[in-house]
């Protein structure tokens, strides 16, 4: 799986656009000026994206046959041990939700840890929702019994 920085920025960029659009201060003032982004900040989101693609990769580490990452993209394989069909995909998705609420908690724990928080918790909870997935074990679909006979001889010799 393909994860774009792009995807992730863009992602980070709407959460922090609602917090902003429906936050006030203990004055009344709105947060949208305070807590809108730029393309200034890209740099410091491509950092929380690599830290966040870190961490993944370390808690993963069991079930990852590659691992890269490059000015723009994370790419994994991960080894789908546990027969589920769409694991790439909700694998995929599960990891860039987990980078994104990583990323807003660690932007918004330079200006706003209040708010940074939540989403510290929110990506702790992705986190392990993922490990949970990602270490399921599907039951078989469908075997049939071979029970096994074993014939022994004892002697006394």
């Amino acid at each position: 799986m393909t994860i774009t920085f792009t995807t992730i920025k863009q992602a980070i960029k709407r959460h922090l656009s609602i917090i902003g659009k429906r936050l006030y201060d203990k004055e009344g003032k709105n947060l949208f000026s305070n807590i809108t982004v730029s393309s200034a900040e890209d740099p410091i989101f491509e950092q929380y994206i690599a830290a966040g693609a870190q961490n993944v990769e370390a808690l993963l580490r069991q079930l990852l046959t590659s691992y890269s990452i490059t000015a723009s993209s994370i790419t994994m394989t991960l080894t789908n041990t546990r027969g589920m069909a769409d694991f790439d995909t909700r694998s995929g998705d599960m990891i860039t939700t987990y980078i994104t609420l990583f990323s807003v908690g660690e932007y918004l724990g330079m200006a706003h840890p209040e708010l940074a928080a939540k989403y510290q918790t929110d990506a702790t909870n992705a986190m392990q929702s993922l490990l949970a997935y990602a270490f399921h074990k599907e039951p078989p679909t469908a075997a049939t019994a071979n029970p096994l006979t074993i014939n022994t001889t004892v002697t006394n010799s």
